[in-house]
């Protein structure tokens, strides 16, 4: 099987990031096929390309090499590296994007990209996609080991991520992680915990509702509906519509959970 290089970016498509990534990649590793994961990550959004990476690269082919580009601070100390699990191989700037990936499955070696032979001659201080990540990746794709490209790290940021309160009368305080582009609403809570009574009721912010079901359509159009989401938590949503923008919530807000039993 061809090399695979997955990308991830919050570059978008209007302008000539992704293009210019591919470029590099392609004079460097011709044979390499490229997949787009997504390039729109919200800009600087460190923590939806965090989830958005550890959700996708599981089904990735095994040796598959991520490039994941979402920077706030480039040209900065801050280092660029490269990460290996049992998914495959992270090119990527060291600030806390790997979070989730390293939670799902642990990061077993970790190297600071440091060797000039493998990056581009002439770098700027704004985009170092084109210039480290992405040379980096091709040679990666090639075959080269991950220790030549400089020493090796022990530690790297890592963001926390909020775990699910429970509360002493049962209820489960839980956090929007993720939304997605249709205005879904993906909690921490895992899908299981809906599961264990026979009725559940939820709140976020001033809206409540009750229930869990299969499908979005298991309620009429335009109704609040908790699903289990692809990634197995808690999906809140509205059928046909956009949970979000109806809520105005946004990630991080908070969403309660309470399980009662059939009296």
């Amino acid at each position: 099987m061809r090399p695979v290089i997955a990308l991830l970016t919050d570059y978008g498509t209007r302008d000539g990031f992704v293009g210019t990534l591919r470029g590099v990649i392609k004079r460097l590793s011709p044979f390499v096929d490229l997949v787009d994961i997504t390039h729109q990550i919200p800009a600087q959004d460190i923590l939806s390309a965090s989830f958005v990476l550890a959700e996708t690269a599981p089904y990735f082919p095994s040796e598959t090499v991520f490039l994941a580009v979402v920077d706030p601070t480039v040209g900065t100390s801050r280092k660029a590296i490269i990460a290996r699990n049992s998914w495959g191989l992270f090119v990527c700037p060291d600030n806390g994007l790997l979070s989730r990936v390293h939670l799902k499955s642990p990061l077993e070696h970790i190297v600071s990209i440091e060797n000039p032979k493998y990056t581009l001659q002439t770098q700027s201080t704004t985009f170092h996609g084109r210039d480290i990540f992405a040379p980096v990746a091709a040679y990666l794709s090639r075959g080269e080991s991950m220790d030549v490209f400089g020493p090796p790290l022990e530690e790297i940021t890592l963001l926390e991520s909020p775990k699910p309160i429970h509360h002493v009368d049962g209820s489960i305080e839980g956090r929007i992680i993720h939304i997605d582009v249709y205005g879904n609403l993906i909690s921490n809570i895992p899908y299981m915990k809906a599961e264990e009574g026979a009725h559940a009721e939820w709140i976020l912010g001033e809206k409540s509702f009750s229930g869990i079901k299969q499908t979005y359509a298991d309620v009429d159009e335009g109704n609040f509906v908790a699903v289990k989401g692809s990634h197995g938590y808690c999906e809140l949503s509205i059928n046909k519509g956009n949970a979000s923008h109806v809520l105005g919530v946004k990630r991080g807000d908070k969403v309660i959970l309470s399980i009662k039993p059939d009296s």
